[in-house]
């Protein structure tokens, strides 16, 4: 607890935070009453207080505004969509034969409509064809409902279930890394507590990927036939 007290109090030194006759000294023993940051620093505390004569620190302002955005990195969302996507490839064999899965069901499921279909008009109806062909295609075509159903979701399921565990096992290795003083200064309950809600989300929205894929193609799909027949 010294220790963070320590690092607590340099941080508000160096940082303006605590008032002169609190400051003393910081853990190198030096005085930090009055010392200011660095040069940019003043210089960009003064740029804030309003325009210079010559009204150039608007522009100085916008200047450097679109130079920060010229080098920006991309955005959240896009760096843990795409971390994410890597610890999914990391498990490729299981992701493809979910996604197959996905897309055997939708195709499955669409072609038995299709077959009835066929059966009441040209067996039941007019009887212009037999019923064996077309018997034998539905039970065919269950069959491969049977397995795409079971390959999106077991294969799913166990995606996600391997990628939460590597994900498990990497926070622990780093909070293993950190020493102990590293230790001291963050709450390793609260970390692993919310780390393990993050990641049950995780799961849960990998496991259900492939069951959104293959409702949006059956959609999709399904639109296109009904509008051509």
């Amino acid at each position: 607890m010294n220790y963070r007290a320590a690092v607590l109090q340099n941080f508000g030194v160096e940082r303006g935070l605590l008032p002169c006759r609190q400051r003393g000294r910081g853990l190198d023993g030096n005085e930090r009453c009055g010392v200011a940051l660095s040069e940019s620093a003043s210089n960009h505390g003064a740029s804030n207080h309003g325009p210079t004569s010559d009204g150039t620190s608007e522009n100085n302002d916008t200047k450097r505004g679109k130079s920060m955005n010229k080098g920006a990195p991309p955005s959240h969302e896009a760096r843990w969509l795409r971390r994410l996507a890597g610890y999914c490839w990391r498990f490729k064999r299981d992701v493809i034969i979910a996604l197959t899965g996905a897309v055997l069901y939708t195709v499955a499921t669409l072609i038995i409509p299709l077959l009835q279909r066929n059966i009441i008009d040209n067996v039941i109806v007019t009887p212009k064809e037999s019923v064996w062909p077309l018997a034998t295609g539905l039970l065919i075509a269950a069959a491969a409902n049977f397995a795409g159903i079971y390959m999106r979701r077991y294969r799913g399921g166990k995606t996600a279930l391997d990628v939460q565990h590597a994900m498990r096992t990497e926070l622990f290795e780093s909070l293993s890394r950190l020493d102990g003083a590293r230790q001291d200064e963050i709450h390793t309950g609260q970390l692993v507590g919310r780390s393990i809600s993050d990641i049950n989300m995780v799961q849960g929205l990998l496991q259900w990927v492939p069951l959104i894929l293959g409702s949006l193609l059956l959609f999709v799909f399904s639109m296109a036939i009904m509008i051509t027949l």
